[in-house]
């Protein structure tokens, strides 16, 4: 009979999460983003998908042009990619 179903792995991988942040939110002119590891890629689109123009000047990002509404950033780090979501309320 044959034992390949009954191995147990014990294996354990750590995962080096990036838990981005932003405050306040929701945002009216002006926002902070936490969590950012340096030489990390960030995106961050509008409900319609369309990729937003953003400055990052010591940590705070001017949204202040930004219509109302929520938007998703993506920041890649290496393999890893972490999500979080920004109220933007004039």
């Amino acid at each position: 009979m044959d034992d390949t179903f009954n191995q147990l792995s014990t294996e354990v991988k750590e995962l080096n999460a990036v838990v981005v942040f932003f405050m306040p939110n929701p945002a009216h002119d002006r926002v902070t983003m936490g969590g950012v590891p340096s030489g990390t890629d960030i995106s961050i689109y509008n409900a319609h998908g369309q990729r937003m123009p953003q400055v990052l000047s010591a940590g705070m990002m001017d949204v202040s042009t930004w219509p109302n509404g929520v938007y998703h950033l993506r920041a890649r780090t290496g393999s890893m990619v972490s999500t979080a979501r920004l109220v933007v309320d004039h």
